[in-house]
């Protein structure tokens, strides 16, 4: 009976000695493993153009390229036309501000009505990115694109007449194009109503034209005598909203499940 008691806790022992064998568990680690990192927007975005690549994404480019060389063509020659035959230089400054976010509604619609026309919208839906992932992505390359398009028409008309600050008409456009981008993602996050984009694209103009007959002076010093560091302020706030939304954009299927 001794003699199996002394076994017994000798099994005991050995095999408390094998669990020091066993290599150390790191808790956290496993942890680690089972928990999805949340990506950053920037990263987020930078994964789908490796993973997808440009090319899927943007399968209407040669459409968007003749769009964007087109709408530069028009603003630029209403922008030099309001040069010539303004007395107020102060027209141009409107007029930049107000056109802004044309070009980017333009691509920006027509990129999804060409996605929905294919027949791609389902398909997309289905994919590892779906269609509001990809539209986040070309939204922001749209803005982009967007800030980039109205430089080159301002430095167009700059060489063209010399009659405006170029930084100033920069900024003017940057502001004009973020403060709608914002709001339109905004909408477009707090309604299914197509309706609802839509009435926002002319109430833009609508509320721009209401604010100048209302109070020119204070219109033409916001675009014309603020400092610029303001404008910049107005712009920086405006893409840190943006780029929040476009965020939420990328979750938006899960969270509203319509568009």
């Amino acid at each position: 009976m001794k003699n199996n008691k002394n076994l017994l806790e000798k099994g005991q022992a050995n095999k408390l000695e094998d669990l020091h064998d066993i290599p150390d568990i790191d808790i956290a680690s496993i942890v680690d493993l089972g928990v999805k990192v949340k990506k950053s927007f920037f990263t987020y975005l930078k994964d789908m153009i490796q993973e997808i690549g440009l090319k899927s994404i943007f399968h209407d480019k040669n459409e968007v390229i003749f769009i964007s060389l087109l709408v530069v063509a028009v603003l630029g020659f209403f922008m030099i036309n309001i040069s010539d035959n303004s007395s107020e230089i102060s027209e141009i400054y409107r007029f930049i501000f107000v056109s802004s976010p044309i070009l980017y509604i333009v691509i920006l619609l027509f990129s999804l009505f060409n996605t929905k026309e294919k027949g791609t919208y389902e398909l997309e839906m289905s994919c590892k990115y779906n269609l509001y992932q990809m539209l986040a992505l070309r939204m922001f390359i749209f803005s982009l694109i967007s800030t980039v398009v109205n430089t080159i028409i301002i430095l167009l008309v700059f060489m063209w007449k010399h009659n405006i600050d170029v930084l100033r008409a920069v900024c003017v456009s940057v502001t004009g194009l973020f403060l709608f981008s914002s709001v339109f993602i905004y909408i477009a996050l707090s309604s299914k109503r197509e309706v609802s984009k839509l009435l926002l694209v002319g109430s833009w103009v609508a509320i721009n034209i209401g604010i100048y007959f209302i109070d020119k002076k204070m219109y033409d010093t916001f675009l014309m005598e603020v400092p610029i560091y303001i404008h910049l302020i107005v712009t920086l706030v405006c893409v840190i909203f943006y780029v929040k939304n476009l965020n939420r954009f990328i979750n938006f299927r899960s969270e509203r499940g319509g568009f």
